[in-house]
């Protein structure tokens, strides 16, 4: 868990997740920014990415996938739905056993 942007950059180097859930509005680097540096570093580029946002625009949507977003949740949501929205995307959408798809 991180509170702001740079201190996830900074996490997900030391700790290498298997799937990042990122909101888009935080501090110091937004969550698109954060997902477009995971992506333009070789060695995080392969975790996949899934926004959970209150921004629901489909500009706000389009912005998250260019950034390299696997998935793009709109708040609120049923948080029962997380476990499946974590498999699909570890999973990836074309059945691979992690990325995007």
């Amino acid at each position: 868990m991180a509170n702001d942007g740079e201190t996830a950059l900074r996490k997900l180097r030391e700790e290498r997740p298997d799937l990042l859930l990122l909101d888009i509005m935080m501090p110091k680097l937004d969550g698109c920014q954060v997902c477009q540096h995971l992506k333009d570093d070789a060695t995080l580029s392969s975790i996949p990415v899934v926004i959970i946002s209150a921004r629901g625009q489909e500009s706000d949507k389009v912005k998250g996938f260019r950034a390299g977003a696997c998935d793009y949740i709109v708040k609120p949501f049923d948080p029962l739905q997380l476990p499946e929205i974590v498999r699909k995307n570890l999973r990836g959408k074309d059945g691979q056993d992690f990325g995007c798809g």
